[in-house]
């Protein structure tokens, strides 16, 4: 009997390799080469079984030795590239895919290849290119659009990236890495409500997938189904307990929730598993300080900043802490990193004349002081201009322009002007809010200026006696909601229906203050007959202090009206939230900041009943008249 020919003996042992018997297919072949040792082909082949084996070395040894005999072998170059992408070896694989494409530019598979090794070398760049060149081969192959949209990621194109994955989605629908990916495509770019859908379809079909549960749970977070997000990183948990992500996210929940006991837990698991978690940290810091836990908080932010001394936030809160506990000495110096803090570096003021906080005497000088942050801050902290007037230097103030009115006479200014007009020459600089810190270094131990600091002109005033001459009496002006875009709104803005019940006490005019009417609010507003409304009135910050001059009593939760209010030394009773703001600390019914105001916290995170029981047993006692 004739031999067997080289190749029927590959066929044959190409025909087991075919059908997955990996073992028969390297005997087969090894016998052929035994007889023919310099066949290409088999050398190849051989080389690929036995890496299908486990014995990628051997595999990678024997597709050399094949491309040394024959080295125009697209193929073989092709393999190799793999195996060596694989191993790790992306330098080499690199060089060897580059080898199979200048062999055959045409193969869309080995440009797909080729990139995928620079997307893994880092180079996504030049892998777009290759993906978007094998795209002109094979335009409808969905692995390829899918691959461009990884790059694209890389890259920062995330828009780009997602109208490329899109495309991958419509051509294969069942693509569960496509579905993954550009939800995290679409989070990434704040289309949180994308991401849920693109979430759910990829959970579809890896339902066991604690990272998407994660994310989609922050994705509901994001868009306020709060309750949604919940029962996704609960579900995140149940797979993986460890899941530093899902314990931070689920610790953001029980605080947006006012469950702060339960959020500190989660962050202490979070920091079980990853000690020098930053997230972990921060909300810890957070939460604790939310308690007012303040020492707590201090050392956990000392601790952050250790250890990522560049985190964006960790110092700020460290200032508010400070702030928060009182302890002004070391707070003032550490509040200046507030310009290092992401919300507020935008609003930095560069001038070439000097920043001034202090280091010298200004007398015989003239300093601009630039207002910064909300309309109450601004009026909180303008009475340190005055201070700062009194060191026999010109104070050119700067003010928001809905307090001009009230402010532009303001004793011992140089001038007044609102934000956007023509800047006077000045010599010195200042932030409004840098001002104690600044006054505490030339003038220490001076006391702050006591209100009432702020008022109406006597013409204002005038008019506003003879608009309220028909209602004699006791006059209480009510605030119910402040800024919507405050980051603490939902906390402290308790809305209008508490107010309501009473509206009916006998002899009291309740006069509405709120000149910002929410949606939420506005047919129980208009509809109410014994609430009193001048808000066409008010026009400016000088009217509404004129309208407050006349009143007993003003109730309002955390917002300008209160500061304005107590300014003016007007009684104000001020209703706060567990986490208040810093400047109104953690606990006590007085602040040194306004002598006429009375605090109402919540004893309970989010229990505005339990404060507006209390402030109506309070207005019983001021005005007795008014119990049924």
């Amino acid at each position: 009997m004739p031999a067997s020919s080289p190749s029927s003996e590959l066929e044959a042992a190409l025909a087991l390799h075919q059908a997955g018997q990996l073992d028969a297919a390297k005997d087969r072949y090894l016998k052929l080469l035994s007889r023919f040792p310099n066949q290409p082909d088999a050398l190849h082949l051989l080389g690929m079984a036995e890496a299908g084996l486990g014995q990628p070395a051997e595999g990678i040894a024997r597709i050399r030795e094949a491309l040394r005999l024959q080295p125009h072998f697209p193929g073989a170059w092709f393999n190799l590239g793999n195996l060596l992408q694989r191993q790790g070896e992306l330098g080499e694989a690199v060089g060897a895919l580059q080898r199979a494409v200048r062999q055959n530019p045409q193969n869309p598979d080995f440009l797909c290849n080729l990139g995928n090794c620079h997307l893994l070398s880092g180079t996504p760049e030049r892998a777009a290119h290759l993906f978007e060149e094998a795209l002109t081969l094979a335009p409808k192959n969905p692995v390829l659009h899918h691959n461009l949209g990884r790059a694209l990621m890389q890259l920062g194109r995330l828009a780009e990236a997602a109208q490329a994955m899109a495309e991958a989605i419509d051509l294969k629908p069942d693509f569960p890495k496509a579905w993954e990916d550009i939800a995290g495509v679409l989070r990434s770019l704040k289309h949180y409500q994308d991401s849920i859908d693109a979430h759910i379809q990829a959970l579809g079909f890896h339902p066991q997938n604690a990272a998407l549960w994660c994310n989609l749970g922050e994705c509901y977070f994001e868009t306020g189904q709060f309750e949604n997000a919940e029962e996704c990183l609960s579900n995140a948990l149940e797979m993986d307990g460890r899941s530093v992500p899902a314990l931070c996210n689920l610790g953001n929940v029980h605080r947006h929730f006012n469950r702060f006991e339960e959020a500190v837990l989660c962050y202490q698991r979070a920091l079980r598993v990853d000690p020098g978690c930053a997230e972990a940290l921060g909300n810890l810091g957070c939460t604790h300080l939310a308690l007012g836990r303040f020492a707590d908080a201090e050392q956990v932010f000392r601790s952050l900043l250790e250890t990522h001394p560049e985190h964006p936030s960790a110092e700020w809160n460290l200032a508010v802490t400070l702030l928060a506990a009182g302890d002004f000495e070391k707070a003032w110096p550490a509040y200046e990193v507030r310009w290092r803090s992401p919300h507020m570096a935008p609003d930095l003021r560069e001038y070439p004349q000097p920043l001034w906080l202090g280091e010298t005497m200004p007398e015989g000088r003239s300093v601009l002081v630039h207002p910064e942050q909300g309309l109450g801050d601004c009026l909180q902290f303008v009475r340190y201009a005055a201070m700062l007037s009194g060191l026999n230097c010109a104070v050119h103030l700067e003010v928001p322009p809905p307090l001009f009115t009230l402010l532009k006479d303001l004793p011992g200014m140089a001038s007044v002007f609102p934000s956007g007009a023509p800047v006077p020459a000045f010599d010195l600089h200042c932030p409004l809010m840098s001002l104690p810190l600044a006054l505490s270094r030339v003038a220490p131990g001076d006391g702050v200026t006591p209100p009432p600091y702020l008022g109406p002109d006597a013409p204002s005033l005038e008019a506003w006696r003879l608009r309220l001459a028909p209602w004699p009496g006791p006059k209480i002006g009510i605030v119910w909601s402040g800024n919507a875009k405050h980051q603490n709104d939902a906390h402290r803005s308790p809305g209008f229906g508490r107010f309501v019940p009473w509206l009916e006490t006998p002899g009291i005019h309740f006069v509405q203050l709120q000149t910002e009417i929410r949606e939420v609010d506005r047919d129980a507003v208009a509809n109410q007959t014994r609430l009193l409304r001048f808000t066409e009135s008010q026009p400016d910050f000088l009217q509404t202090a004129a309208l407050v001059a006349h009143l007993d009593l003003v109730i309002s939760c955390d917002t300008a009206l209160a500061h304005l209010a107590g300014a003016m030394g007007k009684p104000v009773w001020i209703l706060l939230p567990y986490d208040a703001d810093w400047r109104w600390h953690r606990q006590g019914e007085d602040t040194p900041w306004y002598p006429s105001a009375r605090l109402f916290r919540q004893t309970v995170p989010g229990d505005w009943d339990g404060v507006f029981e209390r402030v109506h047993a309070a207005l019983l006692e001021w005005w007795p008249g008014g119990a049924h």
